[in-house]
């Protein structure tokens, strides 16, 4: 009930590993504001998830072919500051990646699709 070690399920240590991830969100809080431009590329890769990591993808079968693999590192780093580039470009210029604009028409088309719920069954056996 009292233990400090690490996964015990103790309140203890729920508090205590409750208290780090607070002070590590806040840490990170205050230091992200002033490297606000620096984090920029990451923010704008971060706002469209799915259309970054389908050009990856499509981009390393392309490269390796279909289940091949890559060992050399630099395909790596160019391939990861190819897409911080491409994403923070589209960002600036068109804002919501392809793909989650994609995603959020048909999000939206299958939201217009279901009808209104009207009253349930007893309001309706109420009003008679």
């Amino acid at each position: 009930m009292i233990s400090l070690t690490p996964h015990s399920g103790s309140t203890l240590e729920i508090f205590r590993s409750g208290g780090i991830a607070l002070a590590l969100i806040g840490g990170l809080l205050l230091i992200a504001r002033p490297l606000r431009w620096g984090l920029l590329p990451l923010s704008a890769m971060g706002s469209m998830p799915l259309t970054a990591y389908s050009v990856h993808l499509v981009s390393l079968v392309v490269l390796a072919g279909p289940g091949g693999w890559i060992a050399d590192n630099r395909v790596w780093v160019a391939s990861a500051v190819v897409l911080l580039v491409d994403c923070t470009a589209w960002s600036a210029l068109k804002g919501r990646g392809p793909l989650e604009r994609v995603t959020a028409w048909a999000a939206r088309r299958a939201g217009q699709a279901v009808p209104a719920a009207g009253p349930g069954p007893a309001a309706r056996s109420a009003v008679r």
